[in-house]
């Protein structure tokens, strides 16, 4: 390798670092803001759930032989029957690891699993890098929508709000979230899994010592439901989908930003222990060329004061 081939290995070393050094800057600024927003969320999908499990006790009631919404019967129906909505969440950008090769490995295998089990179902991935993975099912495939960042960088909920509008007209019986989720942090490190915990409450007989809206209530009193129980259920029930998909995205969005964050600190190090490498070789090559011209100098140097003592 000559002296012009390192300098230009080592240039283009450096305009990748500064690629890497903006990637790793937008998930170290993006990753802690998340993070914070996680615990709060959270905190709604868990009263937004207690709110559906009291539907559910009311459901097995005789005062659910009302209740005829499609939505609501969808909803609470058996799972293990019907058509199920595969959702795979990965990201719009790349440089966060492998976290878009596992999503779509862990879809894959549901997709098998659904086949084998002659099962009907349907995909809306969501994020760019997901758009094209999913060739051999393509059939299946009702939409796909970018991840939408914005919702969650700035709370501006536009580019969310259709994603949510098109999954709620879907029909289904049983709807799965394929996503990235952080677990276990701690120390400044945490373990990237993706769980795909996430599906609509079927309507069964309730476990014992549930959580309901009522464990919460002082008085112990029965909820009462205006105008009608059919419309605050079904009222509910778009906000559980919500709640549950806003959360979600979240949790997926976060993990994709620690990743990047690690992935290009991992990188950036490479980056310049590759630039000094070549560096190093780059002044060896160069203290050999200036010996090298250095020895033909005294060289020619010595065989002309031997010439001139010979003319002498």
């Amino acid at each position: 390798m000559n002296t012009r081939e390192v300098l230009n290995d080592v240039e283009n070393l450096k305009v990748f670092e500064s690629l890497v050094e903006t990637m790793r800057t937008m998930g170290s600024g993006l990753y802690p803001k998340l993070n914070r927003k996680i615990a709060p969320a959270e905190k709604n999908y868990k009263s937004v759930l207690a709110g559906m499990n009291s539907v559910k006790s009311f459901l097995l009631t005789d005062k659910s032989e009302s209740i005829t919404n499609p939505l609501i019967l969808r909803s609470f129906a058996n799972e293990s029957k019907g058509k199920v909505l595969i959702i795979p969440v990965g990201s719009n950008r790349a440089f966060c690891g492998d976290v878009n090769r596992k999503i779509i490995k862990k879809t894959e295998e549901l997709v098998e699993e659904l086949v084998t089990a002659n099962r009907e179902f349907s995909l809306i991935p969501i994020g760019k890098k997901l758009n094209n993975a999913f060739q051999n099912v393509s059939k299946n495939i009702s939409a796909h929508f970018n991840f939408p960042e914005k919702a969650f960088k700035t709370d501006d909920h536009s580019e969310f709000i259709p994603i949510f509008n098109y999954i709620v007209k879907q029909e289904f019986s049983s709807l799965i979230i394929v996503y990235t989720k952080l677990i276990n942090l701690g120390e400044g490190r945490g373990n990237d899994t993706i769980p795909t915990d996430f599906e609509v409450t079927p309507f069964t007989k309730p476990e014992k010592n549930i959580k309901t809206l009522s464990d919460s209530d002082a008085l112990k009193r029965d909820v009462i439901l205006e105008p009608s129980p059919e419309e605050a259920i079904h009222g509910l029930i778009g906000q559980y989908l919500f709640t549950s998909l806003h959360v979600t995205l979240l949790h997926s969005l976060t993990s994709i930003n620690y990743r990047r964050m690690n992935s290009m600190n991992q990188a950036s190090k490479s980056i310049k222990d590759e630039i000094m490498k070549l560096s190093r070789t780059l002044a060896k090559e160069r203290k050999r060329i200036i010996t090298k011209n250095l020895i033909e100098v005294i060289s020619a140097s010595i065989q002309e004061k031997e010439l001139e003592k010979q003319i002498r």
